[in-house]
């Protein structure tokens, strides 16, 4: 037995993706932005010099990462010497913030799809 389905434009449908280039990098900077957020509202604050250093950097074509520049980030984060209450911030932010990544990374598609004309 067999059905035989025929989709009209379907052959349309294939060469819009296939013109519609998802830019990688715009959607895993999209993705980061919200976890950068949620970094800077979780790191403890004294100063707010950690707080301001908290960023999203370009790695590479479709890699990003979200930074904490500040020189003692890694002290605050693990613990040290000086620091024997380790607060690890970026976990939380990630832990916390999946539903805010998902949106945020779904807005860009979303957003990339509409201006290739498929949606």
């Amino acid at each position: 037995m067999r059905l035989a389905v025929h989709l009209d434009g379907a052959d349309t449908l294939a060469r819009r993706l296939r013109a519609t280039r998802l830019d990688e990098h715009a959607i895993a900077a999209a993705a980061a932005v919200p976890i950068a957020v949620r970094a800077r509202v979780v790191v403890p604050k004294d100063t707010g010099r950690l707080m301001r250093s908290i960023h999203v950097e370009a790695w590479s074509a479709d890699t990003v990462a979200v930074v904490a520049s500040a020189p003692y980030a890694s002290q605050v984060a693990y613990g040290g010497p000086s620091n024997p209450r380790p607060v690890p911030f970026m976990e939380i932010a990630v832990t916390t913030g999946g539903s805010a990544v998902t949106a945020a990374a779904e807005r860009e598609v979303t957003a990339e799809l509409h201006a290739g004309g498929l949606l």
